[in-house]
């Protein structure tokens, strides 16, 4: 997914945070395929920042993370080999 698209996916997906407007968003759009699209959107995110320059990426009380947000840092994580990202 390229940056460009990654961040319009993402803007679209947080619209229920009234973040963005709902015009495009697809309605038929399951929960689950809602997230997984979230997460792809910011881990697309994460790899432009760095395919631009280095990042550092700070989780502060980790502990207390969500499930969800977990799977998120390990999708990250996976790649973080292949950028310049601490």
């Amino acid at each position: 997914m390229s940056y460009r698209l990654a961040l319009i996916t993402l803007g679209l997906l947080l619209c229920p945070l009234r973040l963005v407007t709902a015009q495009d968003i697809d309605a038929n759009l399951t929960p689950q395929k809602r997230r997984e699209k979230t997460l792809r959107s910011l881990v697309a995110q994460v790899e432009g920042l760095a395919a631009r320059q280095p990042v550092l990426l700070v989780v502060e009380d980790a502990h207390w993370a969500d499930p969800t947000s977990l799977e998120l840092f390990d999708l990250i994580v996976e790649r973080a080999s292949r950028l310049p990202l601490l």
